[in-house]
């Protein structure tokens, strides 16, 4: 096995710890934030849209859920 393979499955193996170590990151701009913590946002405000944006994920993943099973069940009437 040539070197350069060995490299490509050691980092891909250990992908997530790396990522991981650079989360920890000496450079703290270099992370990005998610688009709720904004500067100059209360807590309350913050936490609000953190929370708008979970629960229109869950209605994003329900939506989804409940189209599929529509699909499957025409799919079992035809």
């Amino acid at each position: 096995m040539g070197l350069r393979k060995y490299f490509k499955r050691y980092f891909e193996k250990h992908s997530a710890f790396f990522e991981g170590m650079g989360s920890l990151s000496i450079f703290p701009n270099s992370v990005r934030k998610p688009y709720w913590m904004k500067e100059g946002l209360t807590p309350q405000e913050q936490d609000y849209l953190a929370m708008k944006g979970d629960w229109e994920a869950v209605g994003n993943d329900l939506g989804c859920a409940m189209n599929n099973f529509k699909k499957s069940l025409a799919n079992k009437l035809i």
